[in-house]
């Protein structure tokens, strides 16, 4: 019988600047295998991408030092690759924005698990 191949492990950085929503997500992402960090501020997040290259970001729109959007197209000039970008908000009505600045997926707050792991799950599948 032929070995099964082992997963992919997607590099996950998930910024959030309510603690607890953070590190909830980045456990929820890490029990389906991920390999995850979290980060509550934009500058927070900067430091650790160099360092851990994320393929997928779950990001906030809102932060105390900047907002998602701008993070996002700072994380990708960092990284020198477009990762897979999720945003999750409590602001409604930034659907289109979100997409206008090249967001992958967008969901509303409070998102359910197994949707935002199946925006995680594209970055594995490599789409």
């Amino acid at each position: 019988m032929p070995m099964k191949a082992d997963p992919v492990l997607t590099a996950v950085l998930v910024v959030d600047d309510d603690r607890d929503a953070a590190d909830t997500t980045a456990h929820l992402i890490a029990s389906a295998g991920h390999d995850v960090r979290a980060a509550y501020t934009c500058t927070d997040a900067l430091i650790l991408a160099g360092a851990f290259r994320p393929d997928v970001l779950v990001l906030d729109l809102r932060l105390p030092d900047g907002d998602g959007y701008g993070l996002a197209a700072r994380l990708e000039r960092v990284l020198g690759y477009h990762p897979v970008v999720i945003a999750v908000t409590g602001s409604d009505g930034l659907e289109a924005r979100s997409r206008v600045a090249g967001f992958d997926h967008h969901f509303l707050k409070p998102v359910a698990p197994d949707v935002l792991l199946a925006g995680v799950a594209q970055a594995a599948r490599g789409n």
